[in-house]
């Protein structure tokens, strides 16, 4: 794997750098430097009238940080938590500013180095050409890695939540 030593993955090289985790049995990955942290599975305060997806907010060192089930973002089916299941506290830039979300996954799996080359753009299945929440889909040796469009969850997520608010 190729880091720098602060973490990221090195532009140079052709290369992004992967937070890998599994839902449902599959791999999906996000871009590492949209991560904040990653925490145990606590339960969140609900909030009324929001997507059942929002599962409600936790209190991050002040910062009231609302926490989505990635399982039913994406649709799949829901899971109990277990003793793998952890929050991935994401950050990502908007035109509002940052925004931070906690997505609950399944279980942790790596920190991947992708090769630019090794990621396709991910298929449409209708004329409107929307690729869902995916951004591209990553092929290594024998696996296949969905990686995941922080802005495109954040976006409808929050949406959601500021109109039931």
């Amino acid at each position: 794997m190729s880091m720098m030593a602060d973490g990221r993955s090195n532009a140079a090289d052709g290369s992004e750098q992967l937070l890998t985790f599994i839902l449902n049995g599959e791999e999906y990955g996000v871009d590492i430097l949209c991560v904040q942290e990653i925490r145990g599975w606590s339960t969140p305060m609900p909030i009324p009238n929001t997507p059942s997806y929002i599962k409600g907010v936790i209190n991050i060192r002040g910062d009231v940080v609302p926490i989505s089930d990635l399982r039913e973002r994406l649709g799949l089916p829901r899971q109990e938590y277990g003793p793998t299941t952890v929050v991935v506290v994401l950050r990502v830039q908007s035109t509002s500013g940052e925004r931070v979300m906690g997505v609950v996954v399944d279980a942790m799996s790596d920190v991947t180095n992708v090769p630019a080359n090794s990621i396709k753009a991910p298929p449409t299945f209708d004329d409107s050409g929307d690729t869902g929440l995916t951004k591209g889909i990553a092929t290594l040796d024998s696996k296949m890695i969905a990686i995941l469009d922080v802005r495109r969850i954040f976006g409808t997520a929050l949406a959601g939540a500021k109109a039931a608010a």
